[in-house]
C-alpha cells in the first residue's frame, strides 16, 4: 500500500511538472508572438501607412465630390463587413469546439451572406475604378517598386525574429500568407478594391495579425505543427494548408466534411523531411465546414476551415 502511494504521488507530481514546463512553454511561446506583432504593427506603422495615406489622399484629391461620396460609403460597408466577418468567425469557432452544430450552421449561413454583400460591393467599385484609372495606374506605378521593398523588410523581420526564437521555427507563415498579400500580392484587381476600400483605419494590420497568431493549446513537440490554420481561412476557391516538421517523418494529410466522409487526401503516408511544409487544397464540393487531419509518428492534429464559394 505504501509502494502504491508513493508511486501515485510521483505520478501526479509528474503531470504537475509536465503542465508547468507545457504553461511555460506557451507562456514564452505567447511573448515571442507579442514580440513579432509589435515589431510588425511598428514597420506597418513607420513604413507603410504614411504612403498608404499619401496615395489614398491622392486618389481623393482626383475624384468629384459626388464621386468621393459614394466611395466613402463603400469604405465604411467594407469596414463594417470586416467586423462582421471576424464575429462569425469566432462564432463558428466556437460552435465548432462546443458541437453547437445549429449555431455552425448559422454562422456558415452568415459568412454567406458576407461574401455576397462583398460581392455586391465589389460590383458598385468597378464603374469608379474605370472612371479613375488613370489615377489609379499612377499610384500603382509608384507604388511598386514600394511594396517590393516593404515585402524583402517584412522577410526580413520574420527572418530575424525566427533566428531568436528556434522554437517557434513555422510559427510565423500567417504573416507570410496574410501580412505580405495585403501589402499587393495575389490578384491585381482584388489589391487595387483593396486599397480603393481601405478607410485610413491603421487598427486593420494589427487584428488581421492577432487572428493569424492567435495562441493554440500546446502540442506533442513531436508533433507537426499546425499554427496558424491554413490561410486564407475562409477561403472562396483555395487555401493553402501549412505545417512544419521538426524531424524527417512519414506524413498523411487528409481533408473530411462534417460527416468524417474523406474529402481529399494531399498526403498518404509520405516521406516528409524537416521543415516548413505546403499543400494547395482546390475543393470541387459544396460550400460548407471541412475539417483536416495531420498524422505523424507521434500522434495526430485536427484543425478546421471553412469554404465559402
Amino acid at each position: 500500500m505504501k509502494e502504491f502511494s508513493k508511486q501515485l504521488l510521483l505520478t501526479i507530481a509528474a503531470i504537475i511538472l509536465s503542465n508547468s514546463v507545457l504553461s511555460a512553454r506557451t507562456d514564452e511561446q505567447k511573448t515571442a508572438r507579442h514580440e513579432l506583432r509589435t515589431q510588425l504593427s511598428q514597420f506597418a506603422k513607420n513604413s507603410v501607412f504614411p504612403s498608404l495615406h499619401q496615395w489614398k489622399s491622392q486618389l481623393d484629391r482626383a475624384m468629384q465630390p459626388e464621386d468621393l461620396i459614394a466611395l466613402n460609403t463603400l469604405r465604411q460597408r467594407a469596414s463594417d463587413l470586416r467586423k462582421q466577418a471576424k464575429t462569425a468567425m469566432k462564432s463558428m469557432h466556437e460552435s465548432w469546439k462546443n458541437e453547437d452544430y445549429a449555431m455552425l450552421k448559422s454562422s456558415r449561413e452568415s459568412l454567406k451572406t458576407i461574401k455576397q454583400d462583398r460581392d455586391n460591393l465589389f460590383a458598385e467599385l468597378k464603374p469608379i475604378a474605370i472612371k479613375y484609372k488613370e489615377t489609379l495606374k499612377t499610384i500603382g506605378e509608384t507604388a511598386k517598386p514600394k511594396v517590393a521593398e516593404w515585402k524583402e523588410k517584412g522577410r526580413e523581420i520574420v527572418k530575424s525574429w525566427a533566428e531568436s526564437h528556434p522554437e517557434m521555427a513555422g510559427k510565423a507563415r500567417g504573416f507570410k500568407g496574410g501580412f505580405l498579400s495585403h501589402l499587393g500580392g495575389g490578384d491585381k484587381k482584388v489589391a487595387v478594391a483593396r486599397f480603393m476600400l481601405w478607410n485610413g483605419d491603421e487598427n486593420i494590420i494589427d487584428e488581421m495579425d492577432q487572428e493569424q497568431f492567435k495562441p493554440t493549446p500546446p502540442q506533442n513537440e513531436n508533433e507537426g505543427s499546425l499554427e496558424p490554420t491554413n490561410y486564407p481561412n475562409p477561403f472562396g476557391t483555395n487555401t493553402s494548408i501549412n505545417f512544419s516538421l521538426p524531424k524527417n517523418d512519414k506524413v498523411s494529410l487528409k481533408v473530411y466534411d462534417l460527416n468524417g466522409n474523406i474529402i481529399e487526401t494531399l498526403a498518404d503516408g509520405s516521406e516528409l523531411s524537416a521543415g516548413e511544409h505546403s499543400y494547395n487544397f482546390s475543393p470541387n464540393t459544396p460550400s460548407g465546414t471541412y475539417f483536416y487531419r495531420l498524422e505523424t509518428s507521434e500522434g495526430s492534429t485536427q484543425k478546421t476551415m471553412e469554404f465559402v464559394k
